[in-house]
């Protein structure tokens, strides 16, 4: 009896095409006591899309991993499209399979079942190519729709903090009462010239308001849901900069704020030109007056030298700072003195949940970028000699070893991409002959994936032959100074994050102002 996982998937954009999770689950079972097979595990991506990277479909990748143990020899899926829906990466995951004799058992295949190992492929080339095609298509669909909605203002995306949206009557905001005074409050304080800091401490010691992922999470309660995101039980500084400048609290709604140019891809920012205004579209919480003056402060708050303020600066140790008391991440801020504007600003190094949430959340401490480079370099000193001493031992034989092993992994990398480039190559050939008609559109599928497998290549093939006619002598040299990463650090004023990466892993701070190092000091990774 031959060993199987099931795989099942569902996402949005499947639409009612597709059967649920449960009947996909029931499908796989019975078939597999039908033929007889041990059914060792179901792996399940419940809302995840198919059109995305293998990666980024944490059960799908599990199972892979479990296959490539040799756990089991037989997948089952209901249909191919459950799989994936780039067609050119589907293609190549059943090539691998089958060069593996690893059978995929389809369930409902274009009306019929399918074995990978036994069954002619010819119409998968044409359903893998129409499964990708179709989420092309419903994704312009959805988009178009989309963009119909927010033209006539009646698509309202996401949570708006002191609203609730009509569930009779789409497109329509009337005002929470149990918000509307928080909203109120947080635009007078605003007004009588308290900071985002301030307020945070009064809504959190002096009221009892929940905060917007709080009412989140109660609405997805509500609906049987479980919230996703991560609540945030205090105000911080980024609820409150959100509430001050959306100007959906006068009573006008902006929408086509930000759109996705590819499919699960980024959104991207809208320019104001594109964007679709609609003034009186509900009922105001602050005056339009009330609401430009608070912009006006902003924007002179972001102008005006303050005690600390973020500057255009590149912060030496950016990315390697870690708060010592509460485990968070540090950031880097300037720090100038208020009564003298023309004075040099001083980076120091805090932490950013400090900065974010004051007291509430950690202990105010920060120390000066001057102070944290001195003692590193302190370090650098000590361990230099140490470190001397063991590159002078290394051998021409290490090096040798280790260049042999690089490379002959580079040339397994080239061979298997040449294979992909391959099957891809054939797959698209293929689909042309059996779809004449749609010569161009197979063409254009095609061309994407071709060409970032044909850079693939051409850049390993650069390296490998680079590898090869580097000198022995080179590579030993090379190694022995690579003890010079320490040495550029501590003679620079401002050394360069490049070569921090391959010697820093991070740096803690504490309020007692004592700072500790912690290295890449493994030989590989300074080589």
């Amino acid at each position: 009896m031959q060993n199987a996982f099931g795989y099942a998937r569902l996402s949005k954009d499947d639409g009612s095409r597709y059967s649920s999770i449960e009947s996909q689950v029931q499908l796989i079972k019975e078939y597999a006591n039908k033929n007889k097979l041990n059914l060792i595990k179901i792996y399940i991506d419940d809302n995840v899309s198919g059109f995305i990277d293998i990666e980024s479909r944490p059960e799908f990748n599990e199972m892979l991993e479990e296959i490539e143990k040799g756990n089991a020899e037989v997948i089952i899926a209901k249909d191919l499209s459950r799989i994936g829906r780039k067609n050119g990466l589907t293609q190549m995951l059943l090539d691998t399979w089958k060069r593996h004799d690893i059978n995929l058992l389809l369930i409902q295949e274009m009306g019929r079942e399918f074995n990978l190992l036994q069954d002619d492929d010819d119409l998968i080339g044409l359903s893998t190519w129409w499964n990708e095609r179709y989420i092309k298509d419903l994704s312009k669909k959805v988009k178009t729709g989309m963009n119909v909605q927010q033209r006539n203002g009646t698509l309202i995306q996401g949570y708006i903090y002191g609203y609730k949206k009509d569930p009779y009557q789409k497109g329509k905001l009337y005002v929470d009462e149990e918000l509307k005074d928080c909203v109120k409050l947080i635009f007078d304080l605003y007004e009588q010239g308290k900071g985002f800091r301030k307020i945070c401490k009064i809504l959190n010691n002096e009221y009892n308001y929940p905060t917007p992922t709080e009412i989140i999470e109660r609405q997805l309660k509500e609906k049987g849901k479980i919230p996703k995101r991560k609540i945030v039980h205090k105000w911080n500084m980024h609820n409150l900069s959100r509430i001050i400048q959306n100007e959906v609290y006068t009573g006008t709604l902006i929408t086509h704020k930000k759109e996705l140019k590819t499919i699960k891809g980024r959104e991207v920012k809208v320019p104001k030109s594109e964007q679709y205004r609609f003034e009186n579209h509900h009922e105001a919480i602050i005056s339009k007056e009330q609401f430009d003056k608070a912009q006006k402060i902003l924007k002179k708050n972001k102008e005006k030298t303050a005690s600390y303020k973020k500057g255009k600066f590149e912060y030496i140790f950016g990315g390697f700072i870690v708060c010592g008391e509460c485990g968070y991440g540090g950031t880097g801020v300037s720090r100038v003195r208020s009564n003298r504007p023309t004075y040099r600003p001083t980076p120091v190094y805090e932490c950013a949940m400090y900065r974010k949430y004051g007291n509430e959340r950690c202990v105010n401490h920060n120390i000066k970028e001057s102070y944290i480079l001195e003692n590193f370099k302190i370090l650098l000193k000590k361990l230099r000699e140490e470190y001397k001493d063991l590159l002078n031992e290394m051998s021409l034989e290490t090096v040798e070893n280790k260049s042999k092993s690089n490379l002959k992994k580079l040339e397994a990398d080239l061979k298997n991409a040449k294979e992909e480039y391959k099957a891809l190559t054939k797959e698209k050939i293929r689909q042309i002959v059996s779809n004449m008609e749609n010569q161009q559109l197979i063409t254009e599928t095609f061309i994407e994936l071709e060409n970032e497998l044909l850079e693939k290549i051409n850049k390993l093939e650069f390296i490998i032959e680079k590898n090869k006619n580097e000198d022995k002598k080179v590579k030993t040299k090379k190694i022995k100074k690579a003890i010079d990463y320490f040495d550029e650090i501590i003679k620079s004023d401002r050394p360069d994050k490049v070569v921090l990466s391959e010697v820093l892993d991070k740096i803690l701070i504490y309020h007692d102002k004592t700072v500790e190092f912690k290295l890449k000091i493994s030989i590989d990774k300074l080589i």
